[in-house]
């Protein structure tokens, strides 16, 4: 029976679009198809534009799901390239949340540098480790992000795990 077939097909989450055609058309007929995962559901007797306005749609729907696919593995695939990067770069990379500072990531070369690991550092902010030197150039720093400037090369003086003082040059994007 339809039934059955609709019990199979959720079962085996067949990765189609199932549209019931059928003469029975109870409410409780209906919540069944579309629980068991229908797309839509057609009543006999139908008009064959509304059959095929509902292919339609179905193939509009399978081609954005395939399209999102597509879309997803690309991301996936950008992101892993992005993670290689920056975890291999030579110089010392961080990410911070603008708004309060806060440590996103740190590569090695950044741990290596600065003497914090990247358990250390991770969800702490600049300011809870005492990186910046002087709160005026922190300040300074988060205006020009915020105002959509960019930041290439500021200098500026901070102070590393051990308490060394260093010369930096900043350059940040938002």
């Amino acid at each position: 029976s339809g039934h059955d077939l609709l019990d199979y097909a959720a079962g085996k989450a067949l990765d189609t679009k199932l549209i019931v055609v059928s003469g029975e058309g109870t409410f409780e007929s209906v919540q069944h198809a579309l629980h068991c995962g229908a797309f839509d559901y057609v009543r006999k007797p139908y008009d064959p534009r509304e059959l095929i306005a509902t292919l339609e749609a179905a193939l509009r729907q399978r081609q954005l799901e395939l399209e999102n696919r597509a879309m997803e593995a690309r991301l996936r695939e950008s992101e892993a390239r992005f993670s290689k990067i920056f975890h291999s770069s030579p110089m010392p990379v961080l990410i911070s949340r603008l708004a309060d500072g806060t440590y996103l990531e740190v590569n090695d070369a950044w741990s290596k540098w600065c003497g914090w690991s990247r358990d250390e550092a991770v969800g702490k902010t600049s300011l809870e480790l005492g990186v910046w030197l002087h709160s005026a150039d922190r300040k300074e720093f988060v205006r020009m992000l915020q105002a959509g400037m960019g930041v290439r090369n500021m200098e500026v003086r901070q102070r590393k795990r051990s308490g060394e003082i260093a010369e930096v040059l900043l350059s940040s994007d938002v």
